[in-house]
C-alpha cells in the first residue's frame, strides 16, 4: 500500500510535468509547489515552514530536471525512486513523527487531485 501512494504520487507529478511539457494549460510547477506547500492546517511552527518550503522548491526544481532531462526511461524510473526515498526521508524528519508525516501526505495528495482534476478540465475545454 505504501509503494501504491508512492506510485500515485510520482504518477500525478509526472502528470503534471508531461502537461506543461506540451504547453498546455495544465499543472505548473508553481501549481505543483503551491499545493506541496499547503500546511496551514498541520500546525506546522514558522521556522519548520521555511525549511519544509525549501525542500519543496528543491524537490520541484529536481522533479523538473529530472522530466526534462535526456535520461533512458529506466535511468529516469531510477532516479525518481532515489529522488521519492530521500524525500520521504527528509519530510519525515522535519515533521518529527510518521502520523504527522502521513496526515500531510494525504493532505498533499487531496490537494493534487483537484489541481489535476482543473487540469484534465482546461484540455477538455482546450479541445471544445
Amino acid at each position: 500500500m505504501k509503494h501504491l501512494k508512492s506510485i500515485f504520487f510520482i504518477a500525478t507529478v509526472l502528470f503534471a510535468f508531461s502537461l506543461s511539457a506540451q504547453e498546455s494549460k495544465g499543472i505548473t510547477a508553481n501549481e505543483l509547489l503551491k499545493s506541496l506547500n499547503n500546511v496551514d492546517e498541520l500546525g506546522v511552527d514558522a521556522s519548520k515552514q521555511a525549511e519544509f518550503k525549501d525542500l519543496n522548491s528543491s524537490f520541484v526544481q529536481q522533479l523538473k530536471s529530472l522530466a526534462t532531462s535526456s535520461y533512458s526511461k529506466q535511468e529516469k524510473k531510477s532516479k525518481f525512486n532515489d529522488l521519492f526515498k530521500q524525500r520521504n526521508n527528509d519530510l519525515e524528519s522535519l515533521f518529527g513523527s510518521k502520523s504527522a508525516y502521513e496526515k500531510y501526505k494525504k493532505k498533499a495528495n487531496k490537494t493534487l487531485k483537484k489541481t489535476k482534476r482543473k487540469a484534465k478540465w482546461s484540455l477538455v475545454k482546450m479541445v471544445l
